[in-house]
């Protein structure tokens, strides 16, 4: 950080700490009361504001929200901006915390190996890489050695002998209770332990994507597959009692909801994933974010409203989902008017043929209308055939697209090139 921008940031520190309240006293818009190094006290309005901005702003300088969570840098604030409140000479502890927490953001480098358990998948295979995490089982032997990790760090502590042998049982329950014999994704990342987490779920929940988009391809929409962080999903049995007003006559109803087999990572199945572009959407996942092209940041935002279509409850919902889905990827930037334009683009893009392309179009024109009965508050009925259709018309769209990456670097190019479809 140059000294130029340190002075500023050292000067709103002191000036948030200066314009601080009691903790009793109420803003007119905002009010945040913050307890920290033995003392509370409250931000009023447009100091909210200001603290606010210099939280932000130390997060984005250098990228240091890719090490550092809002928590993280909000938590060393709070201590900063208390300790310059009782501080007698606030120009220079104020310059003296602020230049270490600098240096200790800056000099940040432990690593952190983050399992995040997942649930509705089984592996047959020992690990596989999927963008930036590999995905694996943990066996009792992978259990037995992550657990050894954890004594040895323990042992290490300054408890008593009977206390650090009670902490060992209670993490070796924890262990067999919470990923022991379960699928986990395994990410690897210098951030400190709050930010190492959120990105491990981050990056785990873009690998999910890619499984969820393989789904339609693997399984029957009767098998309800689904898979999830760990407690997201779950399979139970719902009983619901169904009495005649007139007390004459009742009945159960019982289901099983949730998903009725997991998601295989077998060979068979990883076969067909790579039929259908999923480790080619790997690969994207695994690049540098700075080195992902337009078009390829595109398609995995438009992968993301696939996969979420999928984990949606409600028909309206996954409709809703799937259409944007289509405008993540077709939506024109020159004002036409959008059903048409996208219809348009979906028919050229994965039919061949003027007719079967009109046939297309006038369906996706069809379901689009559905669209907007649905977001404007319209009575018109959705099925669950339509829903299914325009589901396989978005995975045929997204699978063309993995096959064609490589001839588009943005989305106005592939916007352009469908324009001149059109007069070809």
């Amino acid at each position: 950080m140059n000294e130029k921008a340190f002075e500023a940031y050292k000067n709103k520190i002191i000036a948030i700490s200066q314009k601080a309240q009691k903790p009793d006293k109420q803003g007119k818009r905002r009010t945040k009361v913050i307890s920290s190094e033995g003392i509370v006290f409250a931000l009023l309005d447009e100091i909210v504001d200001e603290y606010n901005a210099l939280a932000k702003g130390l997060l984005r300088k250098n990228n240091w929200s890719e090490k550092f969570s809002e928590k993280y840098i909000e938590k060393s604030l709070h201590s900063i901006i208390a300790r310059v409140i009782q501080s007698n000479e606030k120009q220079k502890d104020a310059n003296d915390l602020l230049k270490n927490l600098i240096n200790d953001l800056v000099n940040y480098n432990q690593e952190w190996i983050v399992l995040v358990p997942l649930s509705g998948l089984v592996m047959q295979l020992d690990s596989i890489q999927l963008g930036k995490v590999t995905l694996y089982t943990i066996t009792k032997e992978r259990a037995e050695e992550l657990l050894a990790k954890i004594e040895t760090i323990i042992l290490s502590t300054r408890h008593t002998d009977e206390e650090k042998q009670q902490i060992i049982q209670m993490q070796r329950e924890h262990l067999l209770r919470g990923i022991q014999n379960n699928v986990c994704a395994e990410f690897r990342v210098i951030a400190e332990p709050g930010r190492a987490r959120e990105r491990a779920e981050e990056e785990t929940r873009r690998v999910l994507d890619i499984l969820r988009y393989s789904i339609p391809s693997l399984y029957p929409d009767n098998y309800r597959v689904s898979v999830s962080l760990m407690g997201e999903t779950t399979r139970t049995s719902r009983w619901i009692p169904i009495i005649s007003s007139d007390s004459k006559s009742f009945k159960w109803n019982s289901q099983v909801v949730g998903p009725l087999v997991p998601f295989e990572l077998r060979d068979g199945n990883i076969k067909q994933m790579e039929e259908t572009g999923a480790f080619k959407l790997s690969d994207i996942l695994a690049k540098p974010e700075k080195q992902l092209t337009n078009f390829e940041k595109t398609l995995l935002r438009t992968l993301h409203w696939f996969s979420s279509s999928l984990t949606q409850h409600e028909i309206e919902n996954q409709l809703l989902n799937m259409i944007t889905c289509l405008e993540t990827l077709l939506t024109p930037r020159d004002g036409n008017p959008i059903g048409t334009a996208i219809a348009e683009g979906v028919a050229i893009l994965i039919r061949t043929g003027v007719e079967n392309r009109k046939i297309l179009k006038k369906k996706v024109q069809e379901i689009y209308r559905l669209r907007s009965a649905v977001s404007h508050g319209g009575k018109k009925e959705i099925f669950e055939s339509d829903v299914k259709e325009l589901r396989e018309i978005s995975r045929t769209l997204i699978m063309t697209m993995i096959k064609r990456k490589d001839e588009f670097k943005s989305q106005k190019e592939l916007l352009n090139w469908i324009e001149e479809q059109k007069f070809g």
